[in-house]
């Protein structure tokens, strides 16, 4: 079995997309002249950059990032974000309108990653590191926030 550390691959993008969506991100020039390349390197790097947000997102939470996964078996979950955000970020490529239906899922992607970030949301089949130590659950609060004033600056919790 291959691994990878991407949470989605171009055939991913090519059946959101169709082929003729991918072809228009990738035509840079609107020249209906796409070479396999120009296809490649618009997708690949909108899934970087999809990935890079997932991550941002994770690293809080899990030992390392990116997660490596099996690629026929990735996490449904972190694939459809990837392919939400990674499907706008093709089509903001060439500076041009975003179709509606795209920006809504990536909204709907960013909305999901915050609450990652958080903690107020968890990834189906994502291993936690601190639900194998219930031990150090009880050492885990909300994290501290130094406020600095002019005259001092002192600790504040956040609740």
């Amino acid at each position: 079995m291959a691994s990878t550390t991407l949470y989605c691959g171009r055939s991913d993008i090519d059946d959101r997309l169709s082929v003729a969506g991918v072809r228009f991100v990738a035509d840079d020039n609107q020249s209906d002249d796409v070479t396999e390349a120009q296809r490649v390197s618009a997708i690949d790097t909108a899934i970087k950059f999809a990935g890079a947000m997932i991550d941002s997102a994770l690293w809080p939470w899990v030992e390392t990032v990116p997660i490596t996964q099996d690629t026929t078996t990735r996490n449904q979950y972190l694939l459809d974000v990837c392919v939400d955000l990674a499907c706008e970020r093709a089509a903001q490529r060439s500076g041009g309108t975003v179709p509606q239906v795209l920006a809504d899922a990536a909204d709907d992607a960013r909305e999901r990653l915050d609450l990652i970030r958080e903690g107020e949301l968890r990834v189906p089949g994502v291993d936690y590191p601190l639900d194998s130590h219930p031990q150090d659950l009880k050492r885990v609060g909300l994290p501290i926030t130094v406020v600095h004033h002019r005259k001092h600056s002192h600790t504040v919790r956040r609740s």
